[in-house]
């Protein structure tokens, strides 16, 4: 088989110019184009440090798959065939939504078993990894990031603890194994890829190792200390690799970086983590205890569970809106004059908007969430696909609907839940929430002043009021004139908008509309307004961003 190195399709043997663009083609004589009669290479995906991973056809259903193929000179030991086998035995046995789906398996044509390489059949996931997101600055939007990371990290840990269940630990969780899948309704799908280094327990129990413990397997960067120093693992060495990857979702960098492998081993098992307040300041105490606990050097002190971590990760969360939504709701900053000077250096608080509201009491909004987490896990774990599938949207929409607000009169606000569908209705839970945040962190931004943070929610032009297509430098520069004329200002929004999603070809776009009012002052002179607005959101790679605002009535 030979690959084009431009466009990375695969092409036979003698095919020595790529047909497409006319580049040469790259040589692999180990992997045939159409292995074991079934599968056509059509393109290369990925390489790996035991392998590589291409797209495929599986020629008799017509169906797309991604093939992930060892190298051969790792099959010289019989230890790493054993290992490579157990990988599709174990994931095969995985039925939960957020784990990667394995079809087959087998051995590549060859005159001796050490000489020839092996292949895994798989799902193939038509989205972006963990670390693509991470490096596009995916969670680092404020409120929006914030709850983007919380949406993640429990489909994350619903994965891995639905592996943890089974008796597998992954042993190799990092951002580069995490892939996140788009669907055209807003839905986003996680899913754990890889178990090549799992541990599998057997009935009775007993961990059961296919490695050498004196053999350290992972990437340095997000394995534990007891995996750094060789010692015995069990399901919390996991727990640690979560930890490591909510640190740099929340900061873009993992917390023991170094230039040599050595170094990065000794500092995991001998340093403290800096705290991640260090990089942000729109966190709060609780979220700094999740991570810490989550990177404990002793596994005795870290969470019992992947589920346990999401829980406490979400609770966190969840206190950081209960903030931000009583300043909204109770006119903390709109009740008072806030002066833009005042303001413009202050950090605002961050947070997922709609992650859970109005729990009335810790322990029950606790107990609530956990018995979502493993009522998600029993889902995906033990019942069919058709009732699984119901559990991607994870710990986040059980958790928005554990509390109602008591006594909440209906008005003409949007209650949390009664959110205004598209024509289609299909839009999720989930875009909903991602929607309403955006809003709240646009409109707690306008409040506070801090226009910085407030335009870098807009998209590169913008359809702004009668001005037309404006970039968002001159809508930014628009704001600041405007407000940098007056001594002190106010502005209240509702608390939520009225959303409706649509689409128009490819694109997913968002109408959320609300009121607003203003009280201006300049010297003597008082200036009071109120009217209606609308802002357009489209869906872009790194988020919602806004491309339209304008005023619709008043």
């Amino acid at each position: 088989m030979r690959y084009c190195q431009a466009c990375q399709r695969c092409f036979g043997d003698r095919v020595e110019y790529c047909l497409i663009d006319q580049s040469p083609t790259r040589l692999v004589p180990s992997i045939p184009l159409v292995i074991d009669h079934k599968y056509r290479l059509e393109g290369l995906i990925a390489h790996g440090g035991m392998g590589s991973v291409y797209r495929a056809c599986h020629l008799s259903l017509d169906r797309q798959v991604a093939i992930k193929i060892l190298r051969p000179e790792y099959l010289e030991d019989p230890t790493i065939r054993e290992r490579f086998s157990r990988e599709a035995k174990a994931v095969a046995r995985l039925k939960h939504p957020n784990v990667v789906s394995i079809y087959d398996y087998g051995l590549l044509p060859g005159d001796r078993a050490d000489q020839c390489g092996a292949y895994l059949v798989m799902e193939l996931v038509e989205g972006q990894s963990l670390r693509q997101w991470i490096r596009g600055g995916a969670f680092r939007g404020g409120i929006h990031g914030l709850a983007r990371s919380a949406s993640v990290l429990t489909q994350i840990c619903a994965g891995v603890e639905a592996a943890h269940r089974q008796g597998i630990i992954h042993r190799d969780l990092k951002p580069d194994n995490i892939m996140i899948e788009e669907s055209p309704n807003g839905r986003e799908r996680v899913l754990v890829l890889d178990f090549g280094i799992a541990k599998l327990k057997d009935r009775e129990q007993v961990w059961q190792g296919l490695t050498d413990e004196d053999m350290v397997i992972g990437t340095p960067n997000y394995i534990s200390p007891e995996q750094c120093s060789g010692l015995d693992i069990d399901h919390r060495s996991d727990i640690y690799s979560l930890g490591v990857m909510l640190f740099e979702m929340l900061t873009s960098s993992t917390p023991f970086a170094a230039p040599n492998t050595s170094t990065i081993l000794l500092r995991h098992m001998q340093e403290t983590p800096p705290p991640v307040g260090r990089f942000r300041t729109d966190l709060n105490d609780e979220i700094e205890r999740v991570v810490t606990r989550a990177l404990e050097k002793n596994p005795d002190h870290r969470f019992e569970s992947a589920a346990g971590l999401a829980i406490e990760y979400n609770l966190g969360v969840e206190q950081i809106l209960r903030s931000v939504e009583s300043e909204i709701t109770q006119g903390e900053p709109s009740a008072r004059q806030v002066n833009m000077a005042d303001h413009i250096n202050e950090a605002i608080f961050s947070t997922p908007a709609t992650l859970v509201r109005d729990a009335r009491r810790r322990g029950i909004f606790s107990f609530a969430v956990f018995a979502s987490v493993l009522a998600i896990l029993t889902t995906g774990v033990y019942l069919g696909p058709s009732t699984a599938r119901n559990s991607v949207e994870g710990v986040q929409k059980m958790v928005a609907n554990v509390s109602e607000r008591p006594g909440r009169p209906s008005g003409s606000e949007t209650p949390e839940r009664a959110v205004r569908p598209s024509a289609a209705g299909d839009i999720s839970d989930v875009t909903a929430r991602e929607l309403r945040s955006v809003y709240n962190e646009w409109s707690v931004s306008a409040i506070r002043g801090d226009w910085k943070r407030h335009i870098g929610l807009y998209g590169s032009r913008v359809d702004y009021f009668r001005d037309g297509n404006l970039s968002r430098s001159k809508v930014e520069s628009r704001k600041r004139r405007i407000f940098a004329g007056v001594d002190s200002f106010e502005l209240k929004f509702s608390q939520v908008p009225s959303i409706r999603y649509r689409k128009s070809g490819e694109a997913q776009l968002a109408d959320l509309t609300f009121q607003r009012r203003w009280r201006l002052r300049r010297g003597k002179k008082r200036v009071e307004g109120k009217a209606r607005g609308m802002l357009t959101l489209r869906r872009d790679p790194a988020g919602w961003r806004i491309i339209g605002e304008k005023q619709i009535g008043k």
